[in-house]
């Protein structure tokens, strides 16, 4: 799946980005590309260091992505 960087923010050595999957156009934890239009969210924080990513704090919201392309359940809440 391609990203689409959403936000980014930057101040001194860290910066961060959020982040927004559109479609699932390839095999994902066991579960065949379908096509379908997904809403996968995220944000990734770096620190950077002599001009090059450091280290890197992701999460993501893959419970969510998986209930939508069917490899769990959906919940009710």
């Amino acid at each position: 799946m391609l990203s689409t960087i959403e936000d980014i923010i930057a101040e001194g050595t860290q910066g961060g980005c959020s982040l927004q999957e559109p479609s699932h156009q390839g095999e994902y934890m066991g579960t065949p590309a379908s096509g379908k239009e997904v809403q996968l969210t995220g944000i990734s924080i770096y620190r950077i260091e002599g001009g090059k990513i450091a280290q890197e704090w992701s999460v993501e919201d893959e419970y969510g992505l998986m209930a939508q392309i069917g490899t769990v359940a959906e919940t009710e809440q």
